[in-house]
C-alpha cells in the first residue's frame, strides 16, 4: 500500500494506490492452463495461478481453451474457436509476460510452432497454414485437413510432428523448405510418415547431432525411439 497526503490549510487529500508485486520471474517456471498463465515460484514454493492479467493493465485472456507454445523468448497463444473474425493469436514477452502483437489467423487451428526465424507453421481443419512471424500474416499454403499437430520439433530441416488425437498415428514430418517456399494453396507435397506409432503420449527432444526422440507404441507398450538424420529408426528399450 502507498499513501499520499496532500494538505493545505486546514483542508486534507489523501490518494491509497495498492501495488502487486509479482514474482522472480528467474526462480521457477511458468504454468499454463485453459486460459490463464501462472507462475511457481521455486523459492517460495507458491503458485501464482495468473501473472498474465496484472501485466496487461488487468485484461485477462477470453474465456475458452489456448494452445501455447513458446520459441525464441516468446509465448504463442492461439484461442481455440469456431469463430473466425476474433483474435486468435497473442504473442506474449515470456519475461515480462506483456501481449504486444495480436493477429486474427484462422478458426478451428491448433498451435503455432516455429520453422525458421521468418516462418512458422499452424496447422488446422481447413489446411496448413504459414504464418510470417514478424507480421503474424497466415498464408493458406495447402487446402486439405491436418492434424493438429500438440507436439513437434524443427531438426534437420524438417518438421515432425504427430497428433495427440488420435490413437497409433505414426509419426510424420514435412520439408520445412517446401513449406517456407509455399505460395497460397500451392504446397502440393504431403506428409511423409516414419515407421514410429504413437499412442496418446507423445513428445519430441533433439541432440547436437540431429537425432530425434521421441516415444512410440507396439505391441501395447511404449518405448523410446531415435529417428536419426538419415530418418532410420532405432529403438530403444
Amino acid at each position: 500500500e502507498i499513501k499520499l497526503t496532500l494538505t493545505k490549510d486546514n483542508a486534507k487529500s489523501e490518494l491509497v494506490s495498492y501495488v502487486e508485486c509479482l514474482p522472480d520471474m528467474t526462480k521457477g517456471f511458468v504454468v499454463v492452463t485453459d486460459n490463464k498463465i501462472g507462475f511457481y515460484n521455486t523459492d517460495e514454493s507458491i503458485l501464482y495461478s495468473d501473472i498474465y492479467t496484472p501485466l496487461n493493465s488487468g485484461a485477462s485472456l477470453p474465456s475458452g481453451t489456448f494452445y501455447f507454445s513458446k520459441s525464441n523468448g516468446q509465448i504463442y497463444a492461439m484461442l481455440k474457436t469456431s469463430t473466425s473474425n476474433v483474435t486468435h493469436l497473442r504473442v506474449i514477452d515470456a519475461e515480462t509476460m506483456e501481449v504486444y502483437k495480436t493477429a486474427v489467423v484462422a478458426a478451428n487451428i491448433g498451435p503455432v510452432a516455429r520453422l525458421t526465424d521468418s516462418y512458422g507453421i499452424v496447422p488446422g481443419n481447413s489446411g496448413i497454414y504459414k504464418l510470417n512471424m514478424y507480421s503474424l500474416a497466415p498464408v493458406l499454403v495447402r487446402k486439405s485437413y491436418m492434424v493438429t499437430a500438440y507436439s513437434s520439433i524443427v531438426a534437420g530441416n524438417k518438421f515432425f510432428y504427430c497428433s495427440a488425437s488420435i490413437a497409433e498415428r505414426k509419426v510424420a514430418y514435412y520439408s520445412v523448405d517446401d513449406i517456407v517456399s509455399a505460395s497460397a494453396e500451392e504446397l502440393n507435397t504431403t506428409e511423409t510418415e516414419i515407421d514410429v506409432n504413437q499412442n496418446l503420449v507423445y513428445n519430441f527432444v533433439a541432440d547436437n547431432s540431429g537425432n530425434v526422440y521421441t516415444i512410440g507404441y507396439e505391441s501395447s507398450a511404449y518405448y523410446l525411439a531415435k529417428i536419426a538424420p538419415d530418418l532410420s529408426v532405432e529403438k530403444i528399450n
